[in-house]
């Protein structure tokens, strides 16, 4: 296929979000959507081909059904389509599975802090990995599957992907609109530069301070730097009352 392709692998919560919002921007030439179970999938391909129609877009996207645990198979269908992008968001079991455990149980789980979701999220893309690599086709790969670990770890074995997203983003539009509302200016004013773990922005965004983590931070109001008189333990603070959402 010589038509440009983005391909989303793993129709999940995150997976289906994402595809709503790219089926929502002009010019994307073409999608290709991929989950195991089929009827999910067309589900969701067609919600969001209907979602964007409503908004006056017509984007290509197909589904296909495919166990990407199966690296021939998957491998076969990256040459068959040589995606310029692959976009994963599979996993074995969703964060929030163990949420729903009784209290006692999950505190027990909770306190190992993200070891339990780590063989979850590593084992899929693993093996998407290892497709990419066997089909010898030329792609970005971006994996939304915890990349803070599962990324340097696939890299130590010559399996990285090229980027992950990480949630730090989902923090930043927050500290965005604290920086905003202390500094009295519109939104688009403020700049902010942000390199940090992803136990800082789970931490900032529900208990309103670091927790400890180390992280750098640079904030512009228009060209402005501010961040030397910020008072940052303030600053992180107001995450909590002025910018709080829901989960």
């Amino acid at each position: 296929m010589n038509q440009k392709t983005i391909m989303i692998v793993g129709l999940g919560d995150l997976g289906g979000y994402v595809l709503e919002f790219l089926a929502r921007i002009p010019n994307i030439p073409k999608m290709m959507t991929v989950d195991i179970n089929e009827d999910w999938g067309v589900r969701k391909t067609n919600s969001a081909i209907a979602g964007a129609s409503q908004f006056g877009l017509y984007p290509d996207i197909s589904f296909t059904q495919l166990d990407a645990l199966d690296v021939e198979k998957t491998a076969g269908l990256l040459r068959e389509i040589q995606p310029t992008i692959i976009y994963n968001s599979m996993t074995l079991q969703s964060w929030w599975v163990i949420t729903q455990l009784p209290p006692e149980l999950y505190k027990q789980i909770d306190e190992a802090r993200y070891a339990p979701w780590y063989p979850m999220h590593f084992f899929p893309m693993y093996k998407l990995m290892q497709a990419v690599k066997k089909s010898g086709i030329k792609t970005h790969v971006v994996n939304a599957a915890f990349p803070d670990l599962v990324n340097p770890a696939l890299a130590k074995i010559g399996l990285a992907p090229t980027v992950g997203i990480g949630n730090i983003d989902n923090l930043l539009a927050r500290f965005r609109m604290v920086a905003a509302r202390m500094y009295r200016v519109p939104l688009r004013s403020v700049t902010i530069y942000l390199v940090a773990p992803h136990f800082f922005s789970y931490f900032v965004t529900r208990y309103g301070h670091d927790g400890g983590a180390p992280y750098y931070i640079k904030v512009m109001i228009d060209d402005r730097d501010v961040t030397a008189q910020m008072n940052r333990t303030e600053f992180l603070a107001n995450v909590v009352p002025m910018a709080k959402g829901p989960g």
